[in-house]
């Protein structure tokens, strides 16, 4: 096996296992939550699970994204919140474009006719999303960020 496809094997581990803890929560939160908290009432819990990405095991990390977004994806105002964080904002930190990249990939997902259907392509997708906030996460994306490094 090449470096290469040993990459991509990676891509695609990283982006099912993100692809199915997210499916899973964001459906047993919209089935069984009664009343929804909008998102600024969820950040807390959002900007927590996001902290974990980049500091702790991989296994943790990519749970921690999966939870982040069905937890912003299924509050009450996910819509009107992903169509002002997808205003482009120049000033927005590497950690928040890097966020935003995975959040919007699934946001556009869950609106297709069938959400549950997926491919390579898409889980590839996904996987190279979370890894590239995993960096961005990083202390190194941190130390990049100061010196005004772009990802």
């Amino acid at each position: 096996m090449t470096a290469g496809e040993k990459q991509y094997d990676g891509l695609l581990v990283s982006g099912y296992f993100v692809w199915s803890e997210f499916i899973a929560q964001y459906y047993a939160i919209k089935h069984t939550e009664k009343i929804r908290p909008t998102v600024k009432q969820m950040s807390h819990y959002i900007d927590g699970m996001l902290s974990e990405v980049g500091h702790t095991d991989l296994t943790g990390e990519k749970y921690a994204m999966a939870f982040a977004c069905a937890r912003f994806l299924t509050c009450k105002n996910a819509e009107e919140q992903v169509a002002y964080l997808k205003k482009d904002n120049e000033d927005d930190l590497p950690k928040l474009k890097a966020f935003q990249r995975c959040l919007f990939y699934l946001h556009e997902h869950m609106r297709t006719e069938k959400p549950w259907k997926i491919t390579e392509d898409f889980i590839a997708g996904l996987g190279e999303r979370f890894l590239f906030f995993k960096v961005a996460n990083s202390d190194f994306g941190d130390l990049m960020a100061q010196f005004g490094g772009s990802f």
